[in-house]
């Protein structure tokens, strides 16, 4: 028994250095590159200043930007064989650059200030960034190309898009960028399970609005 004892506390005394770390567990191996068939698992709104898919939780302060304003989501993991998944979060608006906006209207730009890494137009007032109106169509078009390949009818909106999602099978594109020196495997388009694999590739990419930020940051 004492020998038993002597084992367990060393045992225990290896993790003496050991602290626990917030980690991903969702999910728990990434899709590889390509195209893969999946189901929609889980559906979330959500926004860039919460942290986790399945029960979301604020950012510490350190962790939040200098606006006020969220980027408002709706994020969506998508599973396919083995487990393995991926997640995409679409943005619901699309927000002006300062520099952009600096040729495009500058008696606006003056009313603001470039903050973040992307240089977004900031009210000096308020705090909240100038959203764009082309952004946010482009936004949606992208949110529109993947419920339209999972089949969502047409016309649902608010409440009803989770239920509707939920469930719901298609096939998704994983591709790699990189964002401060490090790469990202991101859901990059959409198709229905019905498109034969010849055509797959002739699918145009969609532009992706969240540029500044992995869409899978924050899971």
């Amino acid at each position: 028994m004492e020998a038993q004892n002597k084992e367990a506390i060393g045992s225990q005394n290896q993790f003496g250095d050991f602290s626990s770390k917030k980690v991903n567990t969702l999910p728990f191996e990434h899709l590889a590159i390509g195209w893969h068939r999946v189901i929609a698992k889980t559906a979330q709104f959500t926004n860039d200043f919460m942290s986790g898919l399945r029960n979301p939780t604020m950012k510490t302060a350190d962790k939040l930007p200098a606006w006020k304003d969220p980027t408002y989501q709706l994020a969506i993991y998508f599973e396919g064989e083995n487990h393995k998944g991926a997640t995409r979060r679409f943005t619901k608006y699309g927000y002006e650059k300062y520099d952009e906006l600096l040729k495009t209207d500058p008696e606006l730009a003056a009313e603001c200030i470039p903050l973040g890494e992307a240089r977004y137009a900031v009210d000096k007032v308020d705090m909240v960034r100038m959203v764009s109106e082309d952004l946010t169509n482009k936004a949606e078009a992208i949110l529109n190309r993947c419920l339209t390949a999972m089949g969502v009818p047409e016309g649902t909106g608010g409440n009803d898009l989770i239920p509707a999602i939920h469930g719901k099978e298609l096939m998704i594109q994983i591709g790699q960028r990189t964002h401060k020196g490090k790469d990202y495997l991101d859901v990059i388009n959409f198709a229905s399970v019905e498109t034969p694999e010849a055509e797959l590739s002739r699918i145009p990419h969609p532009e992706n609005v969240v540029t500044e930020l992995p869409a899978t940051a924050g899971n």
